[in-house]
C-alpha cells in the first residue's frame, strides 16, 4: 500500500511538472518573438539561417556581458550581485544550449534531401521558433541582470536608533487594561532590520 502511495505521489509530481513545462511552452509560443512582426513561415531558408545566426551571436554577447559583470562583483566581494548575476547566467547558458541545439537541427533539416518540402519547412519553422524564443528570453534575462544590485542597493554604514521612553502612567503591555492598541511608528530613515 505504501509503495502504491509513493508511486501515486510521484505520478502526480511528474504530471504537475509536465503541466508547468507545457504551460510555459504554450505561453512563450503564443508570444510574438520577432520584432518586425513578420510571418516566420514565409521566411526563406537562407533568411532563417542568417537570422538564427544573429540571434545566437546576440545570446553569446549577453552571456559574455553577464560573466564580465559577475566577475566584477566577485572582485568587489559583492555577494548579492554575484548571486543574482549567477542565477541569470545559468538561465542564459541553458537558453544558449537550447538555441544551439535548435540551430544544429535547423542546419540538418535544411541540408536533408530525404524529406519532403512541406516537412522541411515545418521542421525549419519549428527550430527557428525555438531559437527566436530562446533569444527573446535571453534578452529579458539581460534586462533583469542589469537590475541586479548588490552593495549599491544597500547601506552598510552606521545608523542610529532613537527610543523614546513612554510616560510612567502608560502601560505598553497589551494584556493589561486599558485595552487600547499601541501603535509604534518607525522612522523612515531608520534601519530596516533593527
Amino acid at each position: 500500500m505504501r509503495m502504491l502511495r509513493s508511486r501515486l505521489h510521484l505520478t502526480r509530481w511528474i504530471a504537475l511538472l509536465a503541466f508547468c513545462v507545457l504551460g510555459i511552452t504554450t505561453s512563450v509560443s503564443a508570444q510574438n518573438t520577432d520584432d518586425t512582426s513578420e510571418d516566420i513561415s514565409k521566411l526563406s531558408f537562407e533568411d532563417m539561417k542568417r537570422k538564427s545566426g544573429e540571434m545566437l551571436r546576440n545570446m553569446e554577447r549577453i552571456r559574455q556581458w553577464i560573466v564580465m559583470e559577475r566577475d566584477k562583483a566577485k572582485k568587489e566581494n559583492d555577494v548579492a550581485a554575484y548571486d543574482c548575476l549567477g542565477e541569470h547566467l545559468t538561465v542564459v547558458k541553458t537558453l544558449l544550449g537550447i538555441a544551439e541545439g535548435a540551430q544544429r537541427e535547423l542546419n540538418e533539416t535544411l541540408q536533408s534531401k530525404s524529406i519532403s518540402e512541406d516537412e522541411r519547412r515545418s521542421s525549419a519553422v519549428r527550430e527557428y521558433t525555438r531559437i527566436a524564443q530562446a533569444d527573446a528570453q535571453a534578452r529579458e534575462r539581460e534586462i533583469q541582470a542589469k537590475l541586479c544590485s548588490g552593495k549599491a542597493g544597500s547601506y552598510t554604514g552606521t545608523t542610529q536608533v532613537f527610543v523614546e521612553k513612554p510616560k510612567e502612567d502608560t502601560t505598553l503591555d497589551p494584556t493589561l487594561p486599558p485595552w487600547s492598541p499601541t501603535i509604534y511608528q518607525r522612522r523612515v530613515d531608520a534601519s530596516t532590520y533593527y
